[in-house]
C-alpha cells in the first residue's frame, strides 16, 4: 500500500462519507483546499494535478454562485466520485 500525506487519507475518508450521504460538497471542498495547501502535495505534481482536477468537478457539481452553465447534476458528480474511489482502491492495492 502506498503512503499518502494525512490530508490525502482525510479527503478519501470524506469522499467516502459523501458517498454515503452523511457529509456534503462543503466539507469535500474544504478537504481539497487543505490538500493544495500541504507542501507535500505541491511538490508532487500527480497529486497536485489531480486534487486541481477534483476540485474542478466538486465546483462544477456544487455551482454555489450558479455561473456554471454546464453545471453536473448530482448523479453525475456521484457517478464520478464512485468512478473516483474505485480508482483510488486499484492505486492504493497496487
Amino acid at each position: 500500500m502506498k503512503h499518502l500525506p494525512d490530508e490525502m487519507r482525510e479527503l478519501h475518508a470524506t469522499a467516502l462519507l459523501y458517498s454515503q450521504g452523511k457529509t456534503g460538497l462543503g466539507d469535500l471542498y474544504a478537504h481539497l483546499g487543505m490538500c493544495e495547501a500541504a507542501s507535500v502535495v505541491q511538490l508532487d505534481h500527480a497529486a497536485y494535478a489531480s486534487i486541481r482536477e477534483f476540485q474542478s468537478v466538486v465546483s462544477s457539481a456544487w455551482n454555489e454562485l450558479g455561473i456554471n452553465r454546464n453545471a453536473l447534476s448530482e448523479s453525475e458528480f456521484r457517478a464520478w466520485l464512485q468512478t473516483w474511489l474505485e480508482v483510488w482502491e486499484l492505486d492504493q492495492n497496487e
